[in-house]
């Protein structure tokens, strides 16, 4: 013959307060998620801005308008008189 051990018991069952407390827990733990999603997002975007403001600075700034065909520094309208 056989002898089977009993199964095992699972964990009492909770209680309406200890219920409440969990889901005010899991409530807790996605509302803290989603505040740093939120404050990762909002520093994304920051950068984001920051970094496109420095683009456009850069692009304002420039460098001047320089022609290849009547300049003084070479390019097509360039003549030399040493040659």
């Amino acid at each position: 013959m056989c002898t089977r051990s009993p199964k095992p018991v699972g964990p009492p069952p909770l209680t309406a307060e200890e219920k409440a407390e969990q889901e005010a827990a899991k409530q807790r733990e996605k509302d803290e998620r989603e505040a740093a999603e939120l404050k990762e997002k909002r520093q994304q975007d920051d950068a984001r801005e920051k970094s496109l403001e420095e683009k456009v600075k850069k692009d304002r700034k420039g460098s001047g308008a320089q022609s290849l065909l009547s300049g003084g520094k070479g390019g097509i309208g360039y003549f030399d008189e040493t040659l």
